[in-house]
C-alpha cells in the first residue's frame, strides 16, 4: 500500500516539516518504477527539509549532478553543516571523482575527528586507491570513537581486505551486520569478499540480500553479474548487468560487462556486443578497454577498415607515435586513415610506461613483452595489425613506417615486422 503509506508520510511532513524521519521514509516510495508514487499530488511543504530531501532523493537514484547542485544549494543556506559536507562528498564519490572526495571527506575529518557518519563510504575510496597506511589509521581512529557502530565495523572491514585477509573481512562485516541487518553496505562488500574467497553461493546470497534492502543499489546488481559470469552463465549475467546499467547508464563499466556477456561462447552475439563497446566509448571509458575489444570484435566479423580505425585510435590514445615518412609519403602512406593517426615518431616515448600485470593493459602502461615501449601488448597488436592491413590493401609505405615502429618492441611480431 504505497500510495496510503506516502499520503501518511506527507500529512506527517506538512504538519512537522522537520521531521526528518518522515522525509526518509517518503524518499524510497518516491523514485518511481514499480511501486513509485508521484511527489507533485502529495503537497509538500514549501521548506528547506522539502530541498534536503529532494536531495536525498535525487542522491539515492544516482542522479548525482542535480544531487550536488541542491547539496550546494544547502550549502550556502547552512554553511560548515556536516550532513551536507558529507552528501557533497559521497556525490563526488558516486562520480567516481575519488580525488575530490577524499578531499572532501579529510576536511570533514579534521574538522570533527570523532565522526563516524560517511566514514565507511571513505574507506571505500581509499581501498580503491590502495591507500594503505591512511586507511589503516582511520581504522584505528573510528575503532577508537565508537566499535560498536556498523560503519566502524565496515572501515575494519575494508582494511583488512586491502590486506587480502578476507576471512577477517567477512567477520567484521558480519559484525556490521549484527549491529544493523539493514546496513547496505556490509551486505555488499561481503559479497565482494566472498567472490575473492570463490565462494560463490555466499556471493549469490549476499547480494540478493542487498538488492532486497535498496533495489537501487547497482553496486549489488553488478556484483550478481560478475558473480554468474564466474559460474559462465552469461544469460544471468547479462539479466543483472542489464541492471546495473538502468540504474547507471552512464557508467561505461556496465556496458563493457554487458558486452563481454553479449562477446561469450555461449551467446556469440558480436553485434550486440559492438553496440555496448560503443556505448561504453560514447561514456567516456578510459581504461583502453572498449578500444581493444571493438577493433578484436571488428576484426572477427571481417571488417577491416573498420577495425582499421580502432587500432589507429588505440595507438593515439596510447601515445604511440609513427612516421609515416619513412616512405614516399602523400595520401597513400597514410593508409587511408584520419590525419590524427599519423604522427611522427619521438624517441621520448622510450621507456615512458611503466610495467603492469596482466588483463588488459591499462593506458600509457607497457608490459614486458613490449620492452619498454609506450603501450605494450595493446600497441603491439595494433601496429602489427595496421602493418598488415596495410600490406592487404596495397599501401606499402604505410605498412612500412608501422613496421618499422614495430621493431622497437621485443615481442614475437618482431619477426613478423621484419
Amino acid at each position: 500500500r504505497s500510495k496510503d503509506a506516502a499520503v501518511a508520510l506527507a500529512f506527517s511532513v506538512r504538519t512537522f516539516p522537520c521531521n526528518w524521519q518522515a522525509w526518509t521514509q517518503l524518499a524510497p516510495l518516491c523514485h518511481g518504477g514499480a511501486g513509485g508514487v508521484d511527489a507533485a499530488p502529495l503537497h509538500l511543504p514549501r521548506h528547506f527539509a522539502r530541498q534536503a530531501f529532494e536531495a536525498h532523493v535525487c542522491l539515492e537514484g544516482q542522479r548525482n549532478e542535480r544531487a550536488l547542485a541542491l547539496y550546494r544549494a544547502l550549502a550556502r543556506l547552512f554553511p560548515g553543516a556536516a550532513p551536507v559536507a558529507n552528501a557533497v562528498a559521497t556525490c563526488f564519490y558516486n562520480m567516481r571523482d575519488f580525488g575530490e572526495a577524499q578531499a572532501r571527506f579529510g576536511a570533514l575529518l579534521e574538522r570533527d575527528p570523532h565522526r563516524v557518519e560517511g566514514m565507511d563510504t571513505y574507506s571505500n575510496i581509499l581501498y580503491v586507491s590502495e591507500q594503505w597506511a591512511t586507511l589503516s589509521h582511520l581504522a584505528h581512529r573510528v575503532v577508537r570513537t565508537d566499535k560498536y557502530r556498523p560503519e566502524t565495523c565496515c572501515v575494519v572491514g575494508n582494511y583488512y581486505s586491502l590486506r587480502a585477509e578476507h576471512e577477517k573481512a567477512v567477520l567484521y562485516f558480519r559484525r556490521a551486520l549484527r549491529l544493523d541487518r539493514r546496513y547496505l553496505s556490509a551486505w555488499t562488500l561481503m559479497g565482494h569478499e566472498y567472490v575473492e574467497m570463490k565462494n560463490t553461493p555466499a556471493a549469490i546470497d549476499a547480494y540478493r540480500r542487498a538488492v532486497d534492502i535498496n533495489p537501487r543499489d547497482y553496486r549489488a546488481w553488478y556484483g550478481l553479474g560478475q558473480t554468474y559470469e564466474i559460474m559462465h552463465m552469461p544469460y544471468y549475467s547479462l539479466y543483472y548487468y542489464r541492471r546495473a546499467a538502468q540504474l547507471r547508464p552512464s557508467d561505461a563499466r556496465m556496458w563493457c560487462a554487458m558486452g563481454q556477456c553479449y562477446e561469450s561462447e555461449q551467446l556469440g552475439l558480436r553485434e550486440h556486443a559492438a553496440r555496448c563497446y560503443r556505448r561504453a566509448l560514447d561514456n567516456r571509458e578510459g581504461e583502453g578497454l572498449a578500444l581493444h575489444k571493438l577493433a578484436k570484435l571488428h576484426q572477427a566479423m571481417g571488417d577491416d577498415e573498420t577495425a582499421a580505425e580502432y587500432h589507429a585510435k588505440i595507438l593515439e590514445s596510447l601515445n604511440v607515435r609513427v612516421d609515416f615518412d619513412l616512405g614516399v609519403g602523400g595520401e597513400g602512406g597514410r593508409g587511408g586513415l584520419d590525419g590524427d593517426a599519423a604522427m611522427e615518431l619521438s624517441s621520448d616515448d622510450e621507456g615512458a610506461a611503466a610495467s603492469t600485470g596482466g588483463g588488459v593493459t591499462p593506458l600509457g602502461a607497457a608490459d614486458g613483452s613490449a620492452g619498454g615501449a609506450p603501450g605494450g601488448q595493446d600497441a603491439v597488436d595494433a601496429l602489427l595489425f595496421m602493418a598488415e592491413h596495410s600490406v592487404r590493401t596495397g599501401r606499402l609505405e604505410a605498412a612500412m613506417a608501422y613496421a618499422t615502429r614495430l621493431l622497437d618492441y621485443s615481442s614475437d611480431a618482431k619477426e613478423t615486422a621484419k
